[in-house]
């Protein structure tokens, strides 16, 4: 028995249902927020 190749494969791709909107909006919005703490040492320097 041949085993099929890697192309021959048929995936589903899975569908994701958003059910907290304002939950999932703030999370977009973290995601480009960086935050850096530096010490007050580091500021003085």
């Amino acid at each position: 028995m041949k085993y099929p190749k890697r192309s021959q494969y048929k995936r589903a791709k899975s569908q994701y249902r958003i059910r907290n909107w304002p939950e999932y909006e703030a999370g977009l919005r973290r995601r480009g927020d960086v935050t850096v703490w530096l010490s007050d040492e580091a500021l003085d320097a």
